[in-house]
């Protein structure tokens, strides 16, 4: 199952305000004939881009795959300790700062944001029982 990322204001406006200025000088290298301007424009609005529209869960069978634009982590969820709602604003694979955090091996973690949260965290408890949820 797919669990597309909860998006925030304060993650829009950076990331759309970026789009927006390299697309602006994607128009400038077009109109000057910067080959290498085009180049580069193209590669952050992409990379960009990618972040916004492809920050995904997906649990599969016993995996769980956390996709943030190019970016690709797996997790088998049997390795799942806990779960906790958290606030940090630190860098995580997620639009949100309304996020939970995911415990698992024996100190790894990572912190993502699913739009359905209550049914993400019943799919992973189906799989792994003993996931210890705290909110």
């Amino acid at each position: 199952m797919v669990f597309k990322s909860k998006t925030d204001v304060w993650m829009a406006i950076p990331i759309w305000a970026l789009i927006v200025m390299f697309c602006r000088m994607l128009y400038v290298a077009i109109v000057q004939v910067s080959i290498i301007g085009m180049i580069l424009a193209l590669i952050v609005i992409c990379f960009i881009g990618a972040i916004w529209f492809h920050t995904r869960y997906i649990i599969k069978h016993e995996l769980l795959i956390i996709r943030c634009g190019w970016m690709k982590q797996t997790i088998n969820i049997k390795d799942i300790r806990s779960i906790r709602k958290t606030t940090n604003p630190f860098v995580a694979p997620s639009l949100s700062i309304r996020r939970i955090e995911i415990s698992y091996n024996q100190y790894k973690t990572v912190q993502i944001s699913p739009k359905e949260e209550s049914a993400f965290i019943k799919q992973l408890k189906e799989i792994h029982l003993n996931i210890e949820y705290r909110k």
